[in-house]
C-alpha cells in the first residue's frame, strides 16, 4: 500500500508485520494537469497510461488518433486497446533514437518478410494466431518487428504502418515535458541483421537464425537508461523523467533455469541501476510500482497482473506524490484496510 506523507518512514515498523507501508515523500513539481505526460514501456505502463487518460490527464503517445487499415494491417489490439508495449531500456531507447534519426533506425530491409524462406510454417502459424487474437482477419506478409504486433499484407503497408508509428511517437516526444518510463525485464531478442532489440520474439530454435538471444547485465543495464536520459534531455532540457520498474513477473525465460529465479534477477538488475540513474542526474525520480510486489493483494489470482480496482489509487498516488498534495485521511483510510 502507499501513503504520501511529509516524509519516508525509514525505520520499519514491526507491528504491521506484512503490512508495512510504503511511505513516500512528495516531490512538489506541480499538478499534473499542466502536464503533457509521455508514458512507455511494458504492459504495467499501458495501463497507468489509461488510467491517467480516464482522470482526466494529458497522455501521451496518440496511439488510438492513428489511422490506418485493420484489414490488411495490424498495430497490437489497436482501436481496441493501445497496447503499443516496449519491455526493455533497449526497445525504449532505439524508439527514441529512431524518431532523433527521423525514422531511419528502423529500416524496412530489417522488417520480416514471412514469404521468404526463413520463415518455416510454425512462424508463419505462430502469426496467424497473433492476429487472430487481435481479431484480425489477414494474411501478414510482413511485420515490423521492432513493436508489438505490427503486421501488414504487403510491404508498402508495412512500410506506412511503421512510419505512422514513428510520427506519432515523435509528435509526442517533441511536445512532452514529462516522461515515465517503466522498466520491464533485462532479457531481449535481437534481429541479426542490425542488431537492434525486436519486441516480438517467436523464441526458440526455429527462429535462431532471424535473432539471437541477449541478457543484458547491470553495466548495460545501467548504461542504456543513462543514455535514455541523455536522449529525452536533448529533445526537452527542462524535461522531468520518472522510471518505474514494473511489478509484473516476467512470463516466461529464455535462461536454462527457473522463471522465479530469472525474474528476480532482470529486477534487480534494473531496479538498482534505476536508483543509480536517479542519484546521478537532476529531475530523473522513482516512483515505486515494483515495490507493490510484497503487497500480494494487488495480485489476480495469476500472480501476476496487477488487479485492474487498484489502479485507480496506484495513479491517484502517483499524481499526489508528483504535485506534492498530501492527503493524510485518504491514506490512512487506505492503510486501514
Amino acid at each position: 500500500m502507499f501513503v504520501v506523507a511529509d516524509k519516508p518512514e525509514t525505520k520499519w515498523d514491526t507491528t504491521k508485520g506484512d503490512n508495512q507501508p510504503i511511505v513516500i515523500a512528495p516531490l512538489d513539481k506541480g499538478s499534473l494537469k499542466s502536464r503533457k505526460i509521455f508514458t512507455m514501456g511494458s504492459c504495467f505502463a499501458v495501463r497507468i497510461r489509461q488510467q491517467l487518460g480516464e482522470m482526466g490527464f494529458d497522455t501521451y503517445p496518440k496511439y488510438y488518433d492513428m489511422q490506418f487499415d485493420p484489414r490488411v494491417s495490424s498495430i497490437g489490439k489497436l482501436p481496441t486497446n493501445d497496447n503499443v508495449n516496449h519491455y526493455s531500456v533497449v526497445s525504449i531507447l532505439q524508439e527514441l533514437k529512431n524518431v532523433e534519426q527521423d525514422g531511419a533506425l528502423f529500416k524496412p530491409e530489417y522488417f520480416f518478410d514471412f514469404t521468404g524462406k526463413n520463415f518455416t510454417r510454425p512462424l508463419q502459424l505462430f502469426v496467424k494466431r497473433i492476429l487472430q487474437q487481435n481479431e484480425r482477419d489477414f494474411v501478414a506478409r510482413w511485420q515490423d518487428p521492432f513493436r508489438r504486433d505490427v503486421y501488414a499484407k504487403d510491404f508498402e503497408t508495412i512500410c506506412h504502418v511503421s512510419k505512422l508509428v514513428t510520427r506519432t511517437i515523435g509528435n509526442a516526444i517533441k511536445s512532452c515535458d514529462l516522461f515515465v518510463f517503466t522498466m520491464g525485464m533485462t532479457e531481449i531478442w535481437r534481429e541479426r541483421r542490425g542488431g537492434l532489440a525486436i519486441c516480438n520474439s517467436y523464441g526458440g530454435k526455429a527462429d535462431a537464425h532471424l535473432c539471437y538471444f541477449d541478457d543484458l547485465d547491470f553495466a548495460e543495464t545501467k548504461r542504456q537508461m543513462v543514455e535514455l536520459v541523455r536522449v529525452v534531455k536533448r529533445f526537452n532540457s527542462q524535461a522531468e523523467i520518472v522510471f518505474t520498474v514494473s511489478p509484473i513477473p516476467l512470463a516466461r525465460t529464455s535462461r536454462p533455469e527457473s522463471v522465479v529465479v530469472a525474474n528476480q534477477a532482470s529486477k534487480s538488475k534494473q531496479r538498482a541501476a534505476v536508483d543509480e540513474v536517479c542519484r546521478e542526474f537532476p529531475n530523473v525520480h522513482y516512483f515505486p510500482s515494483f515495490e507493490l510486489a510484497h503487497d500480494r493483494d494487488f495480485y489476480e489470482p495469476d500472480g501476476r497482473h496487477v488487479r485492474g480496482e487498484k489502479f485507480p489509487h496506484i495513479v491517484d498516488t502517483f499524481a499526489r506524490w508528483y504535485s506534492g498534495r498530501v492527503s493524510q485521511e485518504a491514506d490512512a483510510r487506505h492503510a486501514s484496510h
